[in-house]
């Protein structure tokens, strides 16, 4: 990688290929990837399963709209669309990717989207968006 968006770029090609070594090599290998639908991964092994997991389903394209970078960070604006039956759900989001100085990998990842209206727009049943969400929550409550 010759510059930090190009990270972003490397990735962004990878993953539409489904290319599961290529998106791998953006990647240190004790990363950690914290995805919104699928959880947190740490490590080579749980990002190669779960990758291999999201390229198993078809339908799915993701593409990078704008990407800034500098301070060791590469941010990408993103539109995230998936077919379903004779209709296409397509969302907004932002990824960040922290990189390791001395590769120019990701080291983390992280993502932020409107979950609950995605999960809601791909008809997902109630008792499943629950289990979603109380897994994986991205809002905590301190207090009564």
């Amino acid at each position: 990688m010759t510059s930090l968006s190009c990270l972003a770029d490397d990735f962004a090609a990878a993953f539409a290929r489904r290319d599961v070594d290529g998106v791998m090599r953006c990647f240190t290998v004790d990363a950690s990837y914290a995805d919104l639908f699928l959880g947190v991964h740490r490590g080579s092994a749980s990002l190669r399963a779960m990758f291999e997991r999201m390229f198993a389903s078809a339908g799915h394209s993701w593409s990078f709209e704008h990407v800034v970078a500098g301070d060791g960070r590469v941010v990408a604006e993103w539109r995230f669309s998936v077919g379903r039956g004779s209709r296409v759900v397509s969302f907004g989001g932002v990824s960040v990717f922290d990189l390791d100085p001395g590769s120019g990998r990701c080291r983390a990842y992280r993502e932020y989207f409107d979950r609950g209206a995605a999960l809601v727009a791909l008809g997902t049943p109630a008792r499943v968006l629950e289990r979603v969400v109380g897994r994986h929550p991205t809002v905590s409550v301190v207090g009564g």
